[in-house]
């Protein structure tokens, strides 16, 4: 019979636990990371030292993170960028080295390391035919588990790995890219809530937005002077309302987080909207998208973060239209001086 007593203390060194319910010896495991450090190494100073320091700072297993040798991956099966059926692998194009910047995003991932509705990351490793480094995580398929639970699977990068935000160029999916980014200025909160407002557009309609353009300086032109993905008459007011409002063009004017949260919490409104005639239609769109799928311009290459270099760009084409503007308001009024 199993002592119960004895399941709260260490094997190795019978003191309790300092997390009884994760069955973890700070003392013990503190010790075997340090005498463990100078067995390895990532090849980089700064992977390194965050690996250290989430292990030595650690309370629980869930809030370190190892240097996993490429070579303990077994059975690595490519699913889009890499991946295995039990862990995924992300690998991080052209990060044979790393910015400090980027070393911050993955601490700041490692903070919520599998809290509810958060994937988690068991460490790093670098594939030696490429160099290139790549995170472990924890593997969901389309970001669902057993209990059928959403999941935000990745976080995602915001630049490449060896770039610092001072380059000022600009990665992204283009049709989750606020308006405002586009134009050259800074990402902030605003622009979040611009990309959330995507979100809703494909969960109501079904489909990826603009599907059926070219995602080229048309389109970009087209968003920043208003246009948006078109809303399917089914969706209920309330979706409607607060799916527009993440879509002004005007920052300020969006909803905060903490409204969207608030909002989104409190459903009831939505679901009254959604009468059943509603609710059929949609069932129904997704499943006429489902065996009829929209036959996309473009490869699924598109839909993947990549550099979106439209801003000098935008600007000659923005300032182009202004002077035919100009110029056609000139010669209706009768004025023809030259520009």
């Amino acid at each position: 019979m199993v002592n119960v007593k004895d399941m709260e203390k260490c094997s190795e060194c019978d003191e309790n636990y300092t997390k009884k319910n994760f069955y973890y010896c700070n003392p013990c495991n503190l010790k075997h990371f340090r005498n463990n450090f100078a067995q390895w190494t990532s090849g980089d100073l700064g992977i390194d030292k965050l690996i250290q320091n989430s292990q030595l700072n650690a309370t629980f297993q869930y809030e370190l993170i190892e240097w996993i040798e490429y070579s303990n991956l077994e059975n690595v099966e490519f699913i889009a960028e890499g991946g295995n059926k039990e862990v995924a692998i992300k690998k991080i194009r052209n990060a044979t080295s790393v910015s400090s910047e980027f070393l911050s995003e993955i601490r700041n991932t490692l903070m919520l390391n599998f809290a509810a509705y958060c994937n988690g990351i068991y460490g790093v490793t670098r594939d030696p035919h490429d160099n290139e480094y790549a995170i472990v995580m924890k593997f969901q398929n389309l970001g669902y588990g057993k209990y059928i639970s959403p999941v935000i699977s990745d976080f995602g990068l915001c630049r490449p790995a060896g770039q610092v935000s001072a380059d000022k160029i600009l990665y992204g999916v283009l049709p989750f890219v606020a308006p405002e980014v586009l134009r050259g200025e800074e990402f902030t909160e605003k622009s979040d809530v611009y990309r959330f407002g995507m979100v809703m557009s494909e969960i109501i309609s079904g489909e990826v937005s603009y599907v059926d353009r070219d995602y080229d300086l048309h389109l970009v032109l087209d968003i920043c002077k208003g246009e948006r993905p078109r809303i399917p008459e089914y969706t209920p007011e309330p979706f409607k309302a607060l799916m527009n409002r993440c879509w002004d063009p005007t920052p300020t004017k969006r909803p905060t987080a903490q409204e969207l949260y608030r909002q989104i919490r409190d459903w009831d409104a939505i679901i009254k909207e959604f009468s059943q005639e509603k609710e059929n239609r949609w069932k129904a769109q997704l499943s006429n998208l489902s065996t009829n799928p929209h036959p996309s311009k473009m490869s699924q290459n598109r839909f993947t973060s990549k550099l979106l270099d439209f801003s000098t760009r935008l600007i000659s084409a923005t300032c182009n239209i202004r002077q035919s503007e100009c110029l056609s308001t000139r010669i209706t009024t009768g004025i023809v001086n030259p520009l």
